[in-house]
């Protein structure tokens, strides 16, 4: 095997390939899986280049290489807030067919704390980790759109959840556990110092050391990465910025409500997916991710658009114990296939029978969760139903006071002045779901 200068060849490492695949015909030599790139290079105005021969015709070529500045310029530019990063990494989990993850928060509010996520999923084998985790930007989402075991839509293709790694902390420590083809369970462990990758190396020559050891069947498979070296203190409002952040990632209404039937070679159901966080510097932080005073609600309005534009609404009414449903007259054929799911709330005592929160507690998060968000195959696309974000003019609405409610009226006899029902977005929990596997519109 061969191995980089002042490297003992006898330390298994991996390094990150910039090529996707062998450049034939020249002197430059690329090795597959654990091994190293041995190349000649030539230096154009300061930069490195990888330079062949043609050895047939005598033809001289440039290639493309990577400056490893590439990972933490475009980890700031893809993961703009310290949440959405640890939320790229929640993604790769629920891609994985994890049923839970947990955001470990340690000494994060001083310099050098660690953060850890851990989750159930399936795991990487060791193909996996040299043909994804150390290749950047692969196609494997494209050519394998749906996790193998749930059928989840896979929830990105750009690898972001490496970059977002590299901008939460100096170091990383990928321990995972998968099961194998021949049937053994294997843990593999990689150790990545991100400072290793300095301005003008190239990334493929900076090794990666890593271990691999063949477990008892009864070990669970799963992922658990250790983020070392924070790079920034997490103050308070970061951390429940995060948990606000997570709480709405996933969509509250479930993946299969959502989404519908999906292509998938699993018929296992899937179970769902929790997210729950472990942060003890700040008090009720802590617990699981969830949304289920929903159930609370005054009343739920779904809406589906069909592929031939007709629309159908229901509406059920929880205190009253009623459904109402309707069919529109207009058709919307040029609009999409679509669906919705919004959840009315009145911040009165009497309305929130069996909440375990206060009147006010509850008001806050509407303030702050309230809105009609937007999921594509299951999460959440920015920044729509975000704190400030009125796209569909509700509040705009509801302070000129152009409609009322009369509905709420004929099947709640108790309220009074429905006028002032007119819901706003502190009062509105909702989401439209649209995928690029089930209802992709093609059409002009």
């Amino acid at each position: 095997m061969l191995s980089p200068k002042g490297v003992n060849p006898r330390t298994r490492a991996l390094t990150l390939p910039s090529q996707g695949q062998d450049i034939l015909g020249g002197n430059l030599r690329l090795l597959q899986g654990a091994s190293y790139i041995r190349t000649p290079f030539i230096h154009l105005r300061g930069s490195l280049y990888l330079q062949t021969e043609d050895s047939s015709t005598g033809n001289h070529a440039l290639h493309f290489s990577v400056d490893s500045h590439l990972l933490l310029e475009l980890g700031e530019r893809l993961v703009a807030r310290k949440s959405v990063a640890l939320g790229e990494l929640v993604k790769n989990a629920y891609d994985a067919d994890a049923t839970r993850v947990t955001v470990r928060l340690r000494d994060v509010s001083k310099p050098g704390g660690t953060i850890l996520v851990e989750d159930d999923g399936e795991g990487m084998t060791f193909e996996d980790v040299v043909a994804g985790w150390m290749r950047i930007a692969t196609d494997t989402k494209l050519k394998s759109p749906v996790s193998a075991k749930y059928g989840r839509p896979r929830t990105g293709s750009k690898g972001i959840g490496r970059f977002a790694c590299r901008v939460l902390a100096d170091a990383i420590m990928i321990e995972t556990v998968a099961l194998r083809p021949s049937g053994e369970k294997e843990r593999v462990t990689l150790s990545i110092d991100w400072t290793e990758f300095k301005p003008g190396t190239l990334v493929g020559s900076v090794p990666v050391a890593y271990s691999r050891q063949v477990v008892e069947p009864s070990t669970p498979t799963g992922l658990k990465l250790s983020l070392k070296r924070v790079r920034d203190v997490w103050t308070d409002d970061d951390i429940l910025e995060m948990r606000r952040d997570l709480m709405t990632l996933v969509s509250p209404y479930g993946v299969r409500q959502a989404l519908g039937d999906l292509p998938s070679s699993s018929a296992i159901e899937d179970p769902g997916f929790e997210i729950s966080i472990d942060a003890p510097e700040l008090e009720g932080v802590s617990g699981p991710v969830s949304e289920q005073f929903l159930k609370h609600s005054w009343g739920r309005l779904e809406g589906e658009l069909k592929e031939d534009g007709t629309a159908k609404y229901t509406l059920e009414v929880r205190r009253a114990k009623r459904k109402y449903s309707l069919t529109a007259e207009r058709r919307f054929s040029k609009a999409g296939p679509a669906r919705f799911v919004v959840d009315y709330f009145v911040w009165k005592r009497d309305y929130l029978a069996g909440l375990s929160i206060s009147v006010r507690d509850a008001q806050k998060v509407g303030i702050g969760q309230g809105g009609i968000r937007v999921y594509l195959d299951g999460f959440r696309v920015l920044t729509y139903g975000q704190p400030g974000d009125d796209w569909l003019k509700l509040d705009f609405d509801r302070g000129r006071r152009l409609t009322t409610f009369r509905v709420l009226k004929e099947v709640d006899k108790e309220l009074e002045r429905p006028a002032l029902f007119l819901p706003g977005n502190n009062q509105i929990f909702g989401a439209t779901f649209l995928s690029r596997l089930v209802w992709c519109n093609t059409s002009p």
